[in-house]
């Protein structure tokens, strides 16, 4: 059954102004943005609570996956993609080959706990991001934004980080009816519908394994 994407206020923010730049050249400014940079992720994955590029970062993982090849990435570049944040990412594992990872944004004093079933005390986030990631694919598994502009910026990062690690396309379902969702992702350059299921959507990265 597909998973449900909500983006409503992620579609507002991403409105072109003037020519359409490609993703890939989207995505690697942002790279080149980075407030912090791959170095500094890796210099502080270790821990579980840190201020690194304006925000405050929480790693909640098991030490076997906050070691993972994957987390400085992951930290680097949607680390980067907020400003002024609480950030929280959360990972496990799924499967001998996947991971799990969810990554969840509020108001800089909000402070996260370890639950990722209440992690904020029954209070609302306003910004949440699932995803598996595995050698050859990252699977988009649920975006929700009530910040303006903050989905196109996190699913950049959700490009850079594939393209860093070499991983060869991002899959995601879209429901059938869900028609700002589709548009969104058109209008992102996210992805095109593959045809072998009425919901499955595939973006290829270029240079990556799994293709």
């Amino acid at each position: 059954m597909p998973i449900n994407i909500y983006p409503a206020q992620l579609f507002t923010a991403t409105r072109p102004s003037g020519p359409k730049v490609p993703l890939a050249e989207r995505a690697a400014a942002a790279a080149l943005e980075r407030s912090i940079p791959l170095d500094l992720a890796r210099a502080h994955y270790h821990l579980e609570r840190f201020m690194l590029g304006g925000n405050r970062i929480h790693l909640f993982c098991p030490e076997e996956q906050r070691r993972a090849a994957f987390m400085p990435f992951v930290v680097s570049h949607l680390g980067s993609a907020f400003s002024d944040r609480s950030v929280a990412f959360y990972a496990s594992k799924d499967m001998e080959t996947t991971s799990f990872v969810s990554v969840k944004a509020s108001p800089i004093k909000a402070n996260f706990s370890p639950s990722l079933f209440d992690p904020l005390g029954g209070r609302e986030e306003k910004f949440t991001l699932d995803f598996d990631i595995g050698s050859e694919r990252i699977t988009l598994i649920y975006i929700c934004s009530r910040i303006l502009g903050q989905g196109g910026a996190a699913l950049l990062a959700l490009y850079n980080i594939a393209r860093d690690m070499e991983i060869g396309k991002i899959v995601f379902d879209v429901r059938k009816g869900n028609h700002n969702a589709k548009l969104f992702y058109r209008k992102l350059g996210f992805g095109e519908p593959t045809g072998r299921t009425p919901t499955e959507w595939e973006l290829n990265i270029p240079s990556g394994r799994g293709r």
